[in-house]
């Protein structure tokens, strides 16, 4: 059961606005309605609907299905959106989808796109994939935003029939253009992840400040993580924080967890765990799972806690196993390392790879440390290289620091100081303690 959602409301008034009874008399519409005058029936059940609690919500569903047997399809879309949503009712689904069904059947374009939602939305699998594609490729070519960012989502998951990243991104550019912005940072996003020619982070920058300007949760968010990486963009913490708080502000939780990350590390703001702490527990109880990762972090080192090896431990899992790299790195980094778990260097290598394969390059630096030194893997320097040159190119300082240390042994590559000392000064500009160690050393000796 939810509160009124004031988008509906709009919605809804804007839908009947050409049916609305004259006579505005609540005694005289519910007398009409009963006598089958269809406007009336619209009228009254948009006056309930207007002021909705807990007694007016099922006498505006009563008017709106009445007007809907009256064979206002409208009126069926209406009382299927407040099952749907459960406005001051028990939510029904499958009463939904009945009355959307009945809507569309009489080629009614929102009961269709409706129905269409929710065969995507795996509310109701009793509607033809094929036909629910149709429908939103169609509401896309009519300059519907929403419905061109779920086809190029369709088109990009490969759930359209065939996976394309073209058509995803010909229908993510429409969605961008008809100011649909989280459409902007789905072309951001295949530009960062390479989908589209080489990976670009210029091109995703833009893209990502296109759509966080537009009130973009996502865009935000992403927008936010290339500022802190310094990817695209000349890193600008300060600017990051920024991003990352107006994306949390328009209720996306990645962006929030984000924001905590920045409170636990004292970054541009004075270190509070408690705060972070709140927000990460917040983040994760709504399987965010960035924030679960982070929330294990803190836990594993005691940061504002009690250390509790075992909390972390289970974050990091329930992080991993939904598709989060930065909890599957952190769970290989326990395995490693032996921190209370017995040492498993197998295991580590799995969690290290599935962490550098869904794009944590921090993963991807620890994997190749792994291969380096032969821990639960045969010995590949040159893969092992290839990583660390992976993980600096987007600005991973243990990664600069190994591959600079290559250069200057000239273990497995040319010896090169000059490259050396750049790659060593750079992973130390990114904070690693590896590498500023080396800086340091190598300034010794000059």
């Amino acid at each position: 059961m939810k509160k009124i959602d004031l988008f509906l409301t709009s919605f809804l008034i804007a839908s009947f606005s050409h049916v609305y009874a004259e006579n505005n008399d609540p005694f005289s519409l519910k007398n009409s309605c009963e006598g089958n005058d269809v406007s009336a029936c619209v009228t009254l059940g948009l006056n309930y609907y207007e002021n909705l609690d807990t007694i007016t919500a099922p006498q505006a569903l009563a008017a709106f299905e009445k007007a809907c047997e009256l064979k206002d399809y409208q009126s069926c879309n209406a009382a299927a959106q407040m099952y749907l949503k459960g406005d001051f009712l028990e939510t029904d689904n499958d009463k939904a989808a009945s009355l959307f069904k009945k809507s569309c059947s009489h080629n009614n374009k929102d009961g269709c796109l409706e129905l269409a939602k929710m065969r995507l939305s795996g509310l109701y699998d009793d509607f033809d994939l094929n036909r629910a594609v149709k429908i939103f490729q169609q509401s896309c070519d009519s300059g519907n935003g929403e419905s061109c960012l779920k086809v190029g989502a369709l088109y990009r998951s490969g759930e359209a029939g065939v996976s394309s990243y073209s058509q995803a991104q010909n229908y993510f550019g429409k969605a961008c253009d008809l100011n649909s912005y989280d459409g902007c940072a789905q072309i951001g996003l295949m530009h960062e992840e390479g989908l589209i020619g080489k990976k670009n982070f210029e091109n995703a920058y833009d893209f990502y400040l296109k759509a966080c300007s537009g009130n973009s949760g996502i865009g935000c968010a992403l927008l936010g993580n290339l500022e802190k990486r310094g990817l695209g963009v000349n890193q600008n913490y300060k600017k990051s924080l920024m991003s990352f708080e107006k994306g949390c502000r328009l209720g996306n939780l990645n962006s929030c967890s984000n924001v905590g990350y920045f409170y636990v590390n004292g970054i541009g703001v004075k270190v509070d765990y408690n705060k972070a702490k709140n927000i990460f527990e917040n983040s994760c109880s709504k399987d965010e799972v960035l924030g679960c990762s982070y929330l294990g972090e803190i836990y594993l080192n005691g940061r504002g806690v009690s250390t509790d090896t075992t909390k972390a431990k289970e974050l990091f899992e329930k992080s991993c196993d939904s598709g989060d790299s930065v909890g599957c790195n952190f769970l290989a980094d326990m395995y490693r390392k032996g921190k209370q778990v017995k040492p498993d260097y197998s295991r580590a290598i799995d969690l290290f790879t599935r962490s550098c394969e869904n794009g944590d390059s921090d993963g991807c630096a620890n994997l190749g440390y792994m291969y380096e030194y032969g821990l639960g893997v045969q010995t590949d320097l040159q893969r092992a290289l290839m990583l660390y040159t992976e993980s600096c190119s987007e600005n991973v300082g243990f990664g600069c620091a190994k591959l600079g240390e290559h250069y200057l042994t000239g273990k497995g590559l040319y010896r090169d100081k000059e490259k050396a000392d750049a790659l060593i000064k750079k992973s130390c500009s990114l904070g690693s303690s590896l590498g500023c160690e080396k800086y340091f050393r190598l300034r010794e000796t000059q």
